[in-house]
């Protein structure tokens, strides 16, 4: 384990005559001005060597409120009521009069309420069929827009996707509170290559740039800063999940627990990738932490599901590994 891990942080470049070992690389991208299908984008994830999955639909709710907000003109759209298996909100048209005297006025009319049966769409997946209450005309335009914008991705959208690429398969680790810039591991150069490429396919002026970050006493201190920084959050969001679950003496599914079982490991791998390559010395302490919330998160009291249970709790999984993602 350690041999593969150091490899994957540690390599060689040369530069003019000189080979000059480094870390990895500092990497910071810029995407703009980018519109495209659901289609368009798995054919270029595909053309550069990533898997298309990432190309996913937005879910349900996002693609909704991408569609209200197209359809804000001169009206107020604002959510009444919201319980698990009912979202309504009040569609009210705004304009301008002129009242007696000539001095101008706002008049507001209800149009109508939009009511989601949020069970029949979680069921059936139809937002057309899942909509029972609403004037037929503004029904009709956000199912329209609901599909579109369900199927299209825009700056913001690959923006997040193309994070979720590097943190699967290169994990990355931010370098500063915001984001923006991070450090990729040397040994996942071809994976920067590929994603390079990718983003200025994208074209608008869609840019990744990267430099190789050396292996020098500046640098490995850089680096543990950004790991101890990034362990204390994805560790503190853990411990936070637990206490909820423990606080409530909630029953979760396998899934919930294995979903988290597995970002301690990712945590360990990337310990133990650090340690090996020399930017840490000792992280006894927190593989002794990582064992005792293992522990904690394996004798969680689980659900035992039933067959026609199973489809809706995986569907909720599937939020809570986004989430985690």
């Amino acid at each position: 384990m350690s041999n593969a891990a150091k490899n994957m942080l540690l390599d060689t470049i040369q530069e003019g005559t000189q080979n000059i070992t480094i870390y990895g690389f500092i990497v910071w991208w810029n995407i703009s001005n980018v519109h495209m299908t659901k289609a368009q984008f798995e054919k270029l994830l595909e053309d550069h060597g990533i898997n298309k999955k990432y190309a996913r639909e937005h879910n349900y709710r996002s693609a909704f409120i991408r569609a209200l907000r197209e359809m804000e003109a001169n009206r107020i759209i604002r959510k009444v009521e919201e319980d698990d298996f009912r979202l309504v909100y009040q569609f009210t048209s705004e304009k301008i009069i002129k009242e007696v005297g000539g001095d101008k006025a706002l008049e507001y009319d209800k149009e109508t309420l939009i009511v989601i049966d949020k069970v029949e769409y979680r069921n059936n997946g139809d937002f057309a069929k899942s909509i029972i209450k609403g004037k037929p005309a503004i029904k009709d335009a956000i199912v329209k827009l609901f599909e579109q914008h369900k199927q299209t991705y825009k700056s913001s959208d690959v923006t997040r996707y193309v994070q979720k690429i590097f943190r699967d398969s290169a994990d990355i680790i931010s370098l500063r509170n915001q984001g923006s810039v991070y450090f990729v591991p040397a040994g996942y150069k071809p994976v920067l290559d590929n994603v390079t490429a990718l983003i200025a396919a994208f074209g608008g002026g869609s840019v990744l740039e990267f430099a190789p970050i050396p292996a020098v006493a500046a640098s490995k201190q850089m680096l543990k800063n950004a790991l101890v920084e990034d362990f204390n959050d994805e560790f503190g969001q853990l411990e936070k999940d637990l206490e909820a679950v423990l606080k409530d003496d909630k029953e979760v599914t396998k899934v919930w627990s294995s979903t988290r079982v597995n970002r301690l490991k990712k945590l360990l791998n990337r310990l133990e990738g650090f340690h090996a390559g020399g930017v840490v010395a000792d992280i006894s302490s927190y593989q002794t932490s990582l064992a005792d919330m293992e522990k904690k998160i394996l004798g969680v009291r689980h659900i035992e599901l039933g067959d026609d249970e199973t489809v809706q709790v995986k569907e909720e999984e599937k939020k809570d590994g986004a989430a985690a993602s």
